[in-house]
Parts: structure tokens; C-alpha cells; sequence
């Protein structure tokens, strides 16, 4: 699977998450439409919290840093529903 990071969103003392865009990926159920990796988890806070970003981002709580050149990360992908 290749993704390339297009951006960091970043609510703090909560988490923090790259944003990816899937470049080439297998047909499967990417149910999510916020598709990202994990980075950071603050105390007190769960991973699942990374899937309220947008809407964090989108009402001043948390802030997005879009990145100029996205970096592309290719590999296995591993994930846990």
C-alpha cells in the first residue's frame, strides 16, 4: 500500500494524527472517510479520538498543518477494528 502524509492534525493534551491520501491501495473496506495514522495519544485521551479531528479541526479546537510537499510512505498496513 502506498499513502502519502498531506497533513498533521494536532488537537492538544488530546492527539495527534497525519492525515494520508491513499495512493495505491487494494480493494478494501476503508469504511472511515478520515483516513489517517495516529502519532501521538495524551493522557487521558484513546486513539479513537484521532477520528474526531476534522471535526475538531473544523470548529477551532484542534488545528490542521497542511504540508507543502506531502510525503509519500509505502509498506504493510496492519489495522485493528
Amino acid at each position: 500500500m502506498t499513502v502519502q502524509v498531506v497533513s498533521i492534525d494536532h488537537a492538544p493534551g488530546k492527539v495527534t494524527a497525519a492525515q494520508v491520501q491513499l495512493l495505491d491501495a487494494p480493494d478494501v473496506a476503508f469504511t472511515k472517510p478520515y483516513h489517517h495514522i495516529t502519532l501521538v495519544i495524551g493522557q487521558g485521551a484513546a486513539a479513537k479520538d484521532a477520528n474526531k479531528l476534522p471535526e475538531w479541526v473544523e470548529a477551532g479546537a484542534a488545528q490542521r498543518i497542511v504540508l507543502e510537499d506531502p510525503v509519500p510512505l509505502s509498506g504493510v498496513v496492519s489495522g485493528f477494528y
